[in-house]
Formats: structure tokens, C-alpha cells, sequence
């Protein structure tokens, strides 16, 4: 719940921000970015669960006009996104080791096979981003 609070108080702080910005018809702009919705790192999962998680971003952005229709920028982003992964109970993993050597003359298999109970997987990603823009 805290986080919707920050995030709506934001939101709110770049409207308006956007909005002074626009009133000056300067060389220079500036502005805060924010965005946030359901995202996921898209992996593959054998057998289970991969739910879209909440994720979102945070930046500040800075454009340069050559004139009043051309302009070049860059900015600074922050990126954040979460992933929860479940595989289903009973899955059987096996890995193969195939080992050659002195011991014979026959290549020796050697199996692991493992049943998975429970198993959850949480991972949390941030990035940094930074954009280049130009703009008609």
C-alpha cells in the first residue's frame, strides 16, 4: 500500500513539473520520468508457475532543442523488476556425466536424478538505463 502512495504522489509531482516546463520555450528541458505495471524476466519453466510480478522504473530525463522542432537527449533511468517462480511438485530433473579415462576402455554414464518438492524461486532485478533520444 506504501508503495501506491509513493507512486501516486509522484505521478502527481511529474504532471506538474511537466506542466512548468512546457512554459518556458527554453533550449533546455528537463523531466521526471515513472512507470510501473506487471513485468516478468522471461525465462523458461519446465514444468510450474511463472506469474507477471510488479515491476516499474524511476528517471530523469534532459532534452537539448536546436530548434523548436529538432533536440537531442539523454537521461538517467532506474529499472526494477521482480520474478517468483514455483515448480510443480514430483518433477523429475537428471543430469548426465559422461566420463572417459583409464579406468576401461568404455565410456562410463554416470546419472543424478533428483524428484523436486516445494521448490520457489524469488529474484529481484535492477537495472540502469540510459536513453538516447532525438526528437522531431
Amino acid at each position: 500500500m506504501k508503495k501506491l502512495i509513493v507512486l501516486l504522489i509522484s505521478l502527481a509531482c511529474v504532471s506538474t513539473l511537466s506542466s512548468y516546463a512546457q512554459a518556458d520555450h527554453s533550449k533546455h528541458e528537463v523531466g521526471v520520468s515513472a512507470g510501473a505495471g506487471l513485468s516478468s524476466l522471461h525465462y523458461g519453466v519446465l514444468s510450474g508457475e511463472n506469474p507477471l510480478r510488479f515491476g516499474g522504473q524511476i528517471g530523469l530525463d534532459y532534452m537539448y532543442f536546436f530548434s523548436p522542432r529538432f533536440g537531442i537527449g539523454t537521461g538517467i533511468e532506474f529499472g526494477f523488476y521482480n520474478n517468483k517462480v514455483k515448480l510443480s511438485d514430483g518433477l523429475t530433473m537428471h543430469h548426465e556425466l559422461v566420463r572417459t579415462g583409464d579406468c576401461g576402455s568404455d565410456d562410463e554414464h554416470l546419472y543424478d536424478l533428483l524428484k523436486v518438492y516445494g521448490f520457489k524461486e524469488k529474484q529481484r532485478t535492477t537495472m540502469l538505463n540510459i536513453p538516447v533520444v532525438l526528437q522531431y
